[in-house]
């Protein structure tokens, strides 16, 4: 027989304690009495199970809803619901749900009358997802996506509730199954549902109070308050995951192009480097007697000419990136090894690093030798035809939806349903862009917030400086890019503008453009070295070494420019590691020098237009008063909104009402430097498009000329 000693009364519910030392009988007590103390709401765990998610249908019909509780467990079949989520939705309980955006979706379109409802709970904190702790938890303590396995080994973590579960609760949830066959039961009574289902459905919303509970306590242990910024981001994901259902469409017309144009100069250069032997004809006979050809791309003679060239130039021969990687760990082990054939060994591994010649596009790009830019060339028109045109064909049919997710810098990632890519990071240059195009009898509304991250970085200068030029310049109107370009060209402000309105592609484009590149690269600690690389990626703009160090002496004109990093210099170097990002209040761990540089303003600038981002949404699903009702958000991309509107009259009110929520949403994150959207309608999606004015005034659509 078993006896149990108390150590006294849980300060919860007063049962007996059963070890010395503790206050609490249970966690599940002591993470109730922590959000009790705290928030003064107790945790409603619910879960919904649906039919699978297919393409065009990411808020899948809902066949139950179950819920745990600390007093009951229950489950309910989508005939019986409603008045079941309609109860917790108007009550005060906190709820729990893992992933909850997907939940919360599949009941806006199981019972649309239930969106605006919904809306007011986000509004309200009351949504905490167990998911979204838990990454908030890891990027504070910089173990973000990787961590520690049972046999020591670092491992890559994954963020669904099984894995969570389990590492914290030793939940053992047995995926698959009827995870997978939900839909075959929602036209059968729960009844006659097998125990099996059931059970599952409710397991999951055990498992998902016991993580939070968990999350809880351990939480409430530390000194300072991981999850502090938990609503709000469970808001933006909110609207994100309704933006994911909408998606956007492409043009079969203009994708068709597009391929056409990608295969035709992949082709070109193929041929040109045939003879040259960097590409090499492969012909390979199947089994039907019938011959395939292939072609391969060759790295020795592309490896040679690397080294020639760097060699003639008295420069240093870049490998590979894994290279470098393991050449860092073999120099330290050098330093530490005294065995002479240890040494011996470890030096020829070196060596066989350094013949690990990169033949990366980027490097092959800012070669002189010809035949390396068309290698450059190829890589990137085959990068094209394997990544870009699928994915611009999977809208032709079906809408593209992302998939959002958390950056350590609180930006969104995004990758791509039922295909591959993402929907945020497409190229401005080659056409993509424009093969996107608004549904029949609906235009695009736009609202690009100007300069955001100068006037994100502005406003964190004058937080810890105390001062700010180019804020001052920002809010008197000047254009920042310009008067960096007037510096290059040694000409007055008045004088580079006044050349810019005459030829807007005349002598200043060109340094303006490469003031873009000093001023977004170098505020975040870039090196000159490695700004030659953002710059042609971001901006295009072809840079030597020696000009991206000159670019970076005019950068370090504005007076808060070498005090700024100065002050995170100075932090790194005092061993700090852990930052709390101003007005979300979020910890970010483990950084290095030039994430500490970068990370301040990055992220005020992500937490200002998710903040603009649920508002934006709110007005269009749940505000039958706002000229946006009926209109969808279909695109995200960092500072950029992208609006589905009808194309009527009142096109021109939507796109200025878009721009007024912006700058609402965004303006309590830039008290001093205030946000500035300028709206724009557009018949395609592009980075040409301009705002255009009919004689009334009023905005009018802008479209591509047609060549």
């Amino acid at each position: 027989m078993v006896v149990r000693v108390s150590h006294g009364a849980c300060k919860q519910c007063r049962r007996p304690v059963l070890y010395q030392g503790a206050e609490f009988c249970s966690p599940d007590c002591q993470g109730a009495a922590y959000l009790a103390k705290t928030l003064g709401r107790q945790p409603f765990s619910f879960d919904t199970e649906t039919a699978l998610i297919t393409r065009g249908r990411l808020a899948p019909p809902l066949a139950c809803v179950s819920w745990v509780t600390s007093s009951e467990r229950g489950i309910v079949h989508v005939s019986e619901a409603r008045d079941y989520v309609l109860k917790f939705l108007n009550g005060d309980e906190m709820l729990v749900a893992f992933n909850a955006a997907f939940d919360m979706t599949v009941i806006c379109a199981q019972w649309p009358e239930m969106i605006p409802l919904v809306f007011e709970v986000y509004d309200a904190n009351r949504v905490s997802d167990p998911m979204l702790r838990e990454q908030l938890r890891d990027i504070a303590e910089g173990s973000y996506k990787w961590g520690e396995g049972e046999d020591g080994d670092t491992v890559r973590l994954k963020y669904n509730l099984e894995e969570i579960a389990y590492r914290r609760c030793r939940i053992k949830l047995e995926k698959g199954g009827w995870q997978l066959r939900f839909g075959e039961l929602i036209p059968v009574p729960m009844s006659l549902w097998p125990d099996e289902a059931k059970q599952y459905a409710v397991l999951d919303s055990h498992a998902d109070r016991e993580v939070w509970l968990d999350q809880e306590r351990e939480n409430s242990e530390r000194e300072v308050d991981y999850f502090e910024d938990e609503f709000r981001q469970s808001r933006a994901y909110f609207w994100l995951q309704l933006m994911g259902c909408w998606g956007f469409h492409t043009s079969p017309a203009e994708v068709r192009e597009f391929a056409r144009k990608t295969q035709q100069n992949y082709e070109r250069l193929r041929d040109e480097l045939l003879a040259s032997g960097i590409v090499k004809e492969r012909r390979t006979r199947k089994k039907d007697g019938a011959v395939e050809v292939s072609y391969v791309k060759k790295k020795a003679p592309v490896q040679a000419l690397i080294v020639a060239e760097k060699q003639a130039k008295g420069e240093k021969v870049p490998i590979t990136k894994k290279a470098e990687q393991k050449l860092r760990v073999i120099a330290e082990m050098i330093e530490n090894e005294d065995v002479p054939a240890r040494r011996a060994a470890l030096e020829r591994k070196a060596d066989k690093c350094l013949a690990s010649i990169t033949t990366d596009k980027d490097v092959c790009s800012r070669a002189d030798h010809p035949l390396l830019k068309k290698y450059a060339d190829l890589s990137h028109y085959e990068h094209m035809l394997k990544s870009d045109v699928p994915l611009l064909q999977l809208g032709t049919e079906f809408p593209i939806q992302g998939k959002f997710g958390l950056a350590n810098s609180g930006r969104t990632t995004s990758t791509v349903h039922f295909g591959k890519g993402n929907v945020q990071n497409w190229s401005t240059s080659n056409g993509m862009r424009e093969c996107v195009e608004p549904r029949p009898g609906m235009i695009f509304a736009v609202g690009d917030f100007s300069g955001f991250e100068l006037r994100t970085w502005s406003q964190c200068c004058l937080w810890t400086l105390g001062h700010t030029l180019m804020g001052q310049m920002l809010n008197q109107g000047m254009d920042v890019h310009l008067e960096m370009a007037a510096r290059i060209l040694r000409i007055s402000y008045e004088e580079a503008k006044a050349d810019l309105d005459a030829n807007p592609k005349g002598r200043v484009y060109r340094p303006r453009q490469t003031s873009k590149v000093g001023n977004f690269g170098y505020a975040g600690g870039m090196g000159y070295k490695r700004l030659v690389d953002y710059a042609r990626l971001s901006y295009n703009v072809i840079l030597t070494e020696e000009e991206a160090f000159e670019l970076r002496g005019h950068w370090l004109h504005w007076p808060e420019a070498q005090p700024w990093l100065d002050h995170h210099k100075r932090n790194f170097n005092n061993g700090q590691r852990q930052v709390q990002y101003r007005m979300s209040n979020r910890y970010r761990g483990d950084l290095n020098y030039t994430e500490m540089a970068n990370g301040p303003f990055q992220a005020l600038a992500a937490d200002a237009a998710k903040a603009a981002g649920f508002l934006i949404a709110r007005a269009c699903y749940a505000d039958p008063s706002s000229v946006l009702y009926g209109s969808r958000p279909c695109m995200f991309i960092h500072d950029e909104f992208v609006l589905e509107v009808a194309d009527d009259y009142y096109a021109h009110d939507k796109a200025v009402e878009l721009a007024r929520l912006m700058v609402l949403g965004a303006s309590p994150f830039l008290p001093d430097i205030p946000p500035v959207v300028e709206p724009l309608l557009g018949r395609k999606w592009s980075k040409s498009a301009k705002p255009l004015h009919g004689p009334d005034g009023r905005l009018i659509p802008w479209a591509p000329e047609k060549k």
